[in-house]
């Protein structure tokens, strides 16, 4: 949840502005619809099987990084599909900012063990993206870089009481 109020507060401020195609009153609805239709159901692929997969291999950084790449190359057909909200975005910046999200879900899966916070989560980003006219602006990217960090701390903080209760 709180990985949720950073987003949303960081999207928020950044913009500012409400997409007008979607009416305050419909984002309970598009969130139930982006959580369980549109995205959030994909995580139970990469956090819950890929990422485990690839951190049996590579450390979280490295595994989290191929989760995302392959992720982001998962999303490339629907810059060809009429009428998605990705055909308007940046395909480089979209990148970025889903290997920032690939590092925050990998955080939430790895601190709280349970897939369903990230299938949540990921429907909640989604909301933000449809709810919000982004705008890349510095608020936008500080507050992405900050909450990427303040991710990269609490997983550390996790193996670090984690590796404390093995001894």
């Amino acid at each position: 949840m709180l990985f949720c109020v950073i987003q949303g507060v960081v999207i928020g401020l950044s913009s500012l502005e409400i997409n007008p195609q979607i009416p305050w009153y419909a984002a309970p609805i598009v969130l139930l619809s982006a959580t369980i239709v549109g995205g959030g159901n994909e995580e139970l692929g990469w956090r819950g099987i890929l990422q485990p997969e690839f951190e049996k291999k590579f450390p979280f950084p490295i595994a989290t990084l191929i989760t995302g790449c392959i992720w982001m190359a998962w999303h490339i057909p629907l810059w060809f599909v009429v009428g998605t909200s990705q055909q308007g975005m940046n395909f480089v910046l979209y990148c970025i900012y889903g290997l920032i999200l690939s590092v925050w879900l990998a955080t939430i899966y790895k601190k709280t063990k349970n897939v369903f916070s990230c299938v949540v989560f990921h429907g909640f980003s989604n909301l933000m993206l449809s709810f919000f006219v982004i705008k890349v602006n510095w608020i936008l990217v500080v507050g992405l870089i900050l909450a990427l960090i303040f991710s990269l701390w609490l997983y550390y903080n996790a193996v670090k009481k984690e590796k404390m209760n093995k001894d």
